[in-house]
């Protein structure tokens, strides 16, 4: 079992940068989880997972990105104070 993931500043950057959905894959955007220590993170504590475009999505412009699961998106909530001012 993997031992709850403790929020630094860093890993809530990453996971607001998720949840605004910034972090794309493709080209131009060469972030993913073997090159960054906190989506991979993320990633291994099941709390961030690729969600991949549709060809129609992907030919009208859209790209491959992380995006939260529903348990990161409680973790975010429950660990970010800026998460916790919007939803309060």
């Amino acid at each position: 079992m993997i031992t709850p993931l403790e929020p630094t500043p860093e890993l809530l950057a990453a996971a607001r940068r998720i949840a605004a959905r910034e972090w794309k894959l493709g080209p131009g955007d060469s972030y993913d989880a073997g090159v960054d220590a906190h989506l991979l993170l993320l990633s291994l504590h099941r709390l961030a997972c690729l969600h991949f475009a549709t060809p129609e999505a992907l030919l009208a412009g859209g790209s491959d990105r992380w995006t939260l699961t529903t348990k990161g998106r409680e973790w975010l909530a429950e660990h970010d104070p800026e998460t916790k001012e919007t939803t309060a």
